[in-house]
């Protein structure tokens, strides 16, 4: 037969909320301390019990303000059942009053709008514990959730009321190396950083750290916004440093040396002016102020955090002893979350600037969070389990009954029975964590590949966008530059003796003609292909371009694209033998022609231009065109 059954599922069980401290009062002795913190737990306990009415006796304690009317020898162990299990244990030889709260999980602000509602088969037990010292008493507080291991529904991490009000308590407080007060304290000394530095070292020493330190100061610039005219002589300006404490600072200005003309005269006023007169005698010289920009509320936070944290504000002259000491780098505006003498997160002030609140409340909910599941030291806090198996140390050394030992050892193999049980379940969020902790390295493992991949593809494509970028790039070039050009070409010249008027008036910037290419241009008898003759003039003025580094080499290979236009440098045994053919005159200054374009080889078709670039002037200077100048091997 099928059955259709609810599975039953082991348990996990870890701590939420953690501390442990000592009491710091100077005005009280122990056992009115220790009367203080148990009849505070109580008050605490019967509001939370409030519904059940009529209390029982166990509970129906004094108020903690009547603590020296209340008469610690009638404290008793008891135990009840009220919707939770609820079991107190008092030792009065060893000192030791423990408690302990089981109860099913209730979800927290029911009927709110930040209501959670309860998760099925989710338990707490709270362990609360005082034990008497010679100078103070020793305080802890544990709880502790267990839940079903597959339930991944996030636990929330509280802090009993009792912890901040004990702690806020003059004749109570706590002390763990330093006050647990909700204040923020000051380190500004080297002695401070000392002290900073023990209690980050101290391996029992749990809480977390909250290290701040103030941003830089930013200048407040004066804001120039009115102008006043007083009289024919003086103009008042009237500025403001943006600073509510500062009144407005007026500059007079001589106007017999300002050089501007009033169409009106103005009108003096005299009490005006010497009420200015007097305010400039007292304030001619300002200085610029500094302020801090607004950061988020210490003192606040640390109230906030009393029993998660403690906040501290460091000074910018403890920078350099706090980063030697504990190699810890820290600047104006940090913001860093230390334990046990490291760091596990940090804030520059550009990070939470605009955003204060918001940032706060992410510290908030870092801080509330970082006991759960944490290994916490409670010094010689003994907590109800092993409260019970102290107690039945102490009988067993009483002179007993056999059937009263078989009772005691009854009882001690119970309770180790729940101990076992209790670690067997931490066993399980042990190993189920672990198992989270190998999917997650996988998985960071796998997204770490994934990233390699991506980063590779990423590189493969910006290589292919950069193409495409220079594709596009350069085929706008080439459209603005045909564009140009097909402008340009509209106005060549059609007659061979329009050309040099048309280069003198184009490209005067980059082309100086000499006299004598003019003559010889005028002077030439052959057919000549005007329009091509043009064009390498145009390619002319851009070779002078990409010499003065205004256009690219690319970018002058559009202007020999159609025709292969190409700089060449003449013959060096021509320039040597036939050296008077190449020099050509302009203003009185000689220029060896020893570069030169051409196209076409038919004597009857052919184009040369020879030139020089004169590197003074910044320009192309043709010396002779369009003929062939004579070579070694031939005159013309």
């Amino acid at each position: 037969m099928n059955y259709q059954t609810t599975k039953i599922k082991p348990l996990k069980s870890y701590p939420t909320y953690q501390f442990h401290a000592y009491t710091d009062s100077d005005s009280l002795g122990v056992n009115d301390v220790f009367k203080i913190c148990v009849l505070e737990i109580f008050r605490w306990l019967r509001l939370r019990l409030n519904s059940f009415g009529n209390l029982l006796q166990d509970l129906n304690l004094p108020a903690p303000e009547e603590y020296k009317d209340f008469d610690e020898s009638t404290l008793h162990s008891f135990s009840l059942e009220l919707g939770a299990t609820i079991n107190s244990l008092y030792l009065d030889k060893s000192g030791i009053w423990t408690l302990n709260i089981t109860e099913s999980d209730m979800g927290a602000n029911i009927g709110t709008a930040t209501e959670r509602l309860p998760v099925q088969g989710r338990i707490f037990s709270t362990d609360i514990a005082l034990k008497k010292k010679n100078d103070c008493v020793e305080f802890g507080v544990r709880i502790t959730c267990s839940e079903p291991y597959d339930i991944i529904a996030n636990c929330e991490v509280f802090r009993p009321t009792f912890v901040k009000i004990l702690s806020m308590n003059k004749n109570v407080g706590f002390r763990n190396h330093c006050r647990i007060d909700g204040e923020v304290i000051s380190i500004s000394t080297k002695n401070d950083v000392e002290r900073l530095c023990d209690i980050m070292n101290d391996t029992n020493f749990d809480m977390p750290l909250v290290l701040i330190s103030d941003p830089e100061e930013k200048e407040i610039i004066p804001d120039f916004s009115e102008i006043k005219l007083y009289s024919n002589d003086t103009i008042s300006y009237k500025f403001n440093l943006g600073i509510k404490d500062l009144s407005s600072l007026p500059i007079n200005v001589d106007m017999s040396k300002v050089p501007i003309e009033l169409k009106e005269p103005l009108t003096p006023n005299n009490s005006k002016s010497s009420e200015i007169k007097s305010n400039v005698e007292s304030k001619n010289n300002y200085e610029v102020k500094k302020v801090h920009p607004n950061t988020i509320d210490y003192q606040k936070l640390a109230k906030s955090l009393v029993g998660f944290a403690i906040v501290c504000k460091v000074e910018e002259n403890c920078f350099k002893i706090l980063n030697n000491k504990l190699e810890i780098e820290m600047f104006n505006g940090d913001v860093l979350l230390c334990n046990h003498g490291q760091v596990f997160d940090e804030y520059k002030f550009t990070e939470y600037e605009n955003d204060l609140n918001s940032f706060t409340r992410r510290i908030k909910d870092i801080i509330k969070s970082f006991p759960k599941g944490n290994p916490y030291s409670f010094g010689e806090i003994v907590f109800i389990s092993d409260a019970r198996l102290l107690e039945i140390e102490e009988k067993r050394n009483a002179d007993l009954t056999l059937e009263e030992q078989s009772e005691l050892l009854k009882q001690e193999n119970e309770e180790l029975k729940k101990q076992l049980k209790e670690y067997e379940q931490q066993s399980i969020a042990v190993r189920q964590n672990s198992d989270e902790l190998r999917i997650l390295q996988k998985q960071i493992k796998a997204l770490e590949n994934e990233n390699t991949y991506c980063k590779l593809h990423d590189d493969e494509t910006n290589i292919k966008l950069k193409q495409i970028e220079n594709a596009y790039r350069r085929s706008s070039e080439i459209i603005d530059f045909y564009k140009i050009k097909s402008q340009k070409a509209s106005i060549f010249p059609t007659k061979k003796d329009d050309i040099c008027t048309w280069i003198e008036k184009e490209f005067s910037s980059n082309i100086l003609l000499a006299p004598r290419a003019k003559s010889e241009l005028k002077k030439y008898s052959g057919s000549l292909n005007v329009a091509m003759f043009c064009d390498g003039i145009y390619f002319l003025n851009g070779y002078a371009d990409y010499r003065k580094g205004a256009i690219s080499k690319e970018h002058l290979e559009l202007y020999s694209e159609n025709c292969g236009w190409d700089v060449e440098f003449c013959g060096k045994e021509a320039l040597k033998v036939r050296r008077d053919d190449y020099i050509a005159t302009v203003d009185g200054e000689k220029y060896l022609l020893d570069l030169h374009i051409k196209y076409g080889v038919n004597s009857q078709q052919l184009i040369r231009i020879y030139f020089c670039w004169d590197e003074l002037k910044s320009k192309v200077v043709i010396g002779s065109m369009p003929g062939h100048l004579a070579t070694v091997k031939q005159s013309t």
